[in-house]
């Protein structure tokens, strides 16, 4: 297969204009109420939480209604500290995917394929600097990540793509941009052990072939980043109390399936699609 087979077109301005028109229309008072639950833990510097980078961890999420956030954070206030750099402790992310043609990521997820990998460009939007990741699942459960960054408008295609290549090796096809995926973040860091978690809001989806978009009303995602095995701990006798169970939740698999109108293969999906409407009473597609 030649050398420059998954080479991407790489524009990040159109990036960051369809992630604009995505969230023109999001609710701009909401962050400056959860702000508000946040100023009751300590806060920590992105020079403190760098010492905790775990870029080989393990990953565990969770999906949570909106209800219970000031529950959680009023909970976690004992053993944790917020990431707040410039007055600011809720970030801006804009995600980026690419796959193939035939949805190569995509699929190897849903077949529950191991030693799957998952490429995108992420554009950190308050300081507007950017990484294109590549995200290994191995088949210890271990979420290994490898970055290099990647400049917001004038990238370096031939440096970019050799990164991606040497990551993903030669055994796929060309990758286009695939899914454009925008959440805010609040990012906490365990006062005395080398853990972070990091709470998703106000998850917004959109297909980048047909345009077709999706938000998520009413949850949001706590990930839990760790070493090793999960440890006894404030959050776990929370989770332990309110009856709530890991889920497998993948942004870009779950904006995938919300996104192409039953149209993608999904049986593997199905009890996450289940949980969302549970939790908030509507069916995600409606």
């Amino acid at each position: 297969m030649p050398s420059n087979s998954h080479a991407m077109a790489l524009n990040p301005k159109a990036y960051q204009a369809a992630h604009m028109a995505l969230v023109a229309g999001m609710d701009q008072e909401q962050p400056l109420l959860i702000d508000s639950v946040l100023k009751q833990l300590h806060s920590h510097d992105l020079l403190r939480q760098n010492t905790a980078a775990l870029m080989n961890r393990v990953d565990t999420k969770y999906l949570l209604p909106q209800s219970s956030f000031g529950e959680l954070l009023t909970t976690l206030a004992q053993e944790y500290t917020v990431l707040t750099e410039q007055g600011r402790s809720i970030f801006n992310y804009e995600t980026t995917y690419f796959d193939t043609e035939k949805n190569h990521f995509y699929l190897a997820h849903h077949n529950g394929k191991l030693n799957r990998r998952k490429v995108r460009f992420r554009r950190y939007v308050q300081s507007n600097c950017g990484f294109m990741e590549v995200k290994l699942k191995n088949n210890k459960g271990r979420t290994i990540k490898h970055r290099v960054p990647m400049d917001c408008l004038l990238p370096d295609a031939h440096k970019i793509n050799r990164f991606v290549k040497d990551c993903i090796g030669e055994g796929v096809a060309k990758l286009q941009t695939s899914l454009f995926v925008n959440y805010r973040r609040i990012t906490l860091l365990n006062k005395t052990r080398p853990e972070r978690l990091t709470l998703d809001l106000d998850l917004n989806f959109q297909c980048a072939n047909t345009g077709q978009a999706q938000a998520l009303q009413d949850v949001f995602i706590v990930e839990l980043k760790r070493e090793g095995k999960m440890a006894q701990s404030i959050f776990s006798s929370w989770l332990d109390q309110h009856n709530i169970s890991p889920i497998k939740f993948s942004k870009y698999c779950m904006g995938m399936v919300l996104t192409h109108n039953k149209t993608l293969k999904q049986n593997r999906f199905k009890p996450i699609i289940s949980q969302l409407t549970k939790i908030t009473g509507v069916a995600p597609w409606n």
